[in-house]
């Protein structure tokens, strides 16, 4: 056999092989239209089954807002104040002023403190208004304008206003930027009886001027 006949013989086994090559399935697996049906809803039933736990969430969250009792009285318990004032008044050579504004009013805080620094001692009542606010008052002898400015954080007088027969000094800070909401932001002062009183809080115009006036009976009586 010569070599033409023998690259003749082998061409076609070439040709052969590539035509059997060409015409083998592909290779690995073919996604089915079941398959693919199926994810889809496996995906919806996940996310359908996400939408009823949130809205289970809200449900339980609105019964509860609804069912369980809400609170409306003042954070702290009630403070007798009147017989805090029985207690201490043996102790102090000036008289506590024991103020009964009426109805609606409160006492959270009584107790009277000795400033470390100079020995003041310092009458104090927290009382909650009708209203849900707030005044502090004190009562304190030997006071002076250093010492009141301290107890009121360094703020300046803004005004005078008579109340009850006596003369106040205004600080008011109701309108000031340096305020927020629910901080002590009115002030009054005023000296009665060789003691100065101090009113500080978050009420309006009319519950102070009705704690200072039931203040004022107390200590004229």
């Amino acid at each position: 056999m010569t070599s033409s006949d023998q690259t003749e013989s082998t061409v076609p086994a070439a040709t052969t092989s590539i035509q059997s090559g060409a015409g083998e399935p592909p290779r690995g697996p073919v996604p089915s239209q079941a398959s693919d049906s199926a994810k889809k809803h496996r995906a919806q039933q996940t996310l359908r089954n996400l939408i009823l736990a949130i809205i289970a969430c809200v449900g339980v969250l609105v019964l509860m807002l609804v069912v369980v009792p809400r609170d409306d009285s003042p954070m702290h318990n009630a403070v007798d104040y009147q017989g805090t004032a029985q207690g201490i008044q043996p102790t102090v050579d000036w008289r506590l002023a024991v103020p009964e504004p009426g109805s609606g009013w409160q006492a959270n805080r009584a107790d009277i403190d000795q400033e470390p620094t100079n020995q003041l001692q310092v009458w104090t009542i927290g009382f909650v208004t009708p209203k849900h606010q707030y005044i502090r008052f004190e009562q304190v002898k030997g006071a002076n304008p250093t010492w009141v400015s301290q107890d009121l954080d360094g703020r300046r007088p803004t005004g005078q206003i008579d109340l009850s027969g006596h003369t106040f000094t205004v600080y008011d800070q109701r309108d000031s930027p340096d305020f927020q909401k629910g901080q002590n932001n009115y002030a009054l002062t005023t000296e009665v009886s060789g003691t100065t009183l101090i009113f500080n809080g978050t009420a309006d115009d009319d519950e102070f001027a009705q704690l200072i006036d039931a203040t004022l009976t107390s200590l004229n009586s």
